[in-house]
């Protein structure tokens, strides 16, 4: 029964992950066949909302990987939980930075705005995708867990933050991710197309986020019994 339970288990996630690649791929296809399609919605407060949503749930995700490893001291756990920490913690960053009226210095204000947000979002997103992958290589390859995993937890964000910040600071000789105007038009002209321009570089940026994260779905689908 167990070793039942645990193939059908497998084969939910394969599915799933499946789905997953299938779903965004039509998707983004879709998107780019039909930019008429009003796919996207300007909200300030639904952002808020929902990033709320996301950072309370990634928190949540990061405590119980951290509860696991602490339990079991399974090396990918501990990576899952730095992982979740810097979407957490970045996504806490964000709203504070929109809470406390500094979304114009950031960049982040369809007022004023710059290639640091976009910046911001592929180097968090790939760093903790970058940090499944190296908790799923670590314990495929049976290697043991740091020996100090508070910094495997910490120096992540850490590094990210810093990133972020030499983002911010060479704003002006960072490559276009995409285009300004467009993104300006989003929330001051309503007749403008709901389709940001997006340049070959922010494409690719967006791949390698997608990559990463489906590679360490990938590895942890490995290890499943």
């Amino acid at each position: 029964m167990g070793a039942r339970a645990r193939a059908g288990s497998a084969g939910i996630l394969d599915e799933v992950l499946v789905g997953v690649v299938v779903v965004l791929s039509v998707a983004s296809l879709a998107i780019v066949a039909a930019p008429q399609l009003e796919l996207l919605v300007v909200s300030r407060d639904l952002d808020m909302v929902i990033n709320s949503v996301a950072t309370v749930a990634a928190g949540a995700i990061a405590a119980l990987a951290w509860i696991r490893f602490k339990e079991g001291g399974q090396p990918i756990m501990l990576f899952q939980a730095a992982a979740f920490t810097v979407l957490a913690a970045s996504n806490a960053v964000f709203m504070a930075i929109e809470v406390l009226g500094y979304s114009i210095q950031f960049g982040s204000s369809p007022l004023a705005p710059t290639q640091t947000p976009i910046y911001a979002w592929w180097i968090v997103r790939l760093t903790s995708g970058i940090l499944l992958v190296a908790g799923g290589l670590i314990a495929l390859n049976d290697r043991p867990a740091p020996r100090r995993p508070v910094l495997v937890i910490a120096v992540p964000s850490l590094v990210a933050f810093a990133l972020i910040a030499l983002a911010w600071r060479f704003n002006d000789m960072l490559p276009v991710m995409a285009e300004p105007m467009s993104i300006a038009a989003l929330a001051t002209d309503p007749n403008a197309p709901h389709l940001l321009s997006v340049t070959l570089i922010g494409m690719l940026a967006q791949l390698s986020v997608g990559v990463a994260y489906l590679w360490g779905a990938a590895l942890f689908r490995q290890l499943q019994p």
